[in-house]
């Protein structure tokens, strides 16, 4: 055959095992670090968003006569004014 002289088909001598294995397990941290590192700033963020609205958030102070948030309103017809009315 006159594959077996091309350099894929050669056995790995162990220094290369040991190059590969500490190259790919290097990658391996990086990549646990950066991602932990992510989640971590994430978390810390979401913590101070949550303890500021905590904290300032509950001094909003709402209309007595106005609806929840989120709520529609509720038509109130007053009778008591008749000036819908087109005079002809």
């Amino acid at each position: 055959m006159q594959y077996q002289n091309a350099k894929i088909f050669q056995k790995l001598t162990l220094r290369q095992k040991i190059s590969i294995g500490v190259s790919l397990l290097f990658a391996v941290i990086l990549l646990f670090f950066f991602a932990f590192t992510i989640i971590f700033v994430a978390l810390g963020i979401g913590a101070i968003v949550f303890i500021s609205r905590l904290l300032f958030g509950g001094n909003k102070t709402r209309q007595p006569n106005s609806p929840p948030p989120g709520r529609p309103r509720i038509y109130r017809h007053d009778t008591a004014k008749d000036d819908d009315v087109i005079d002809v």
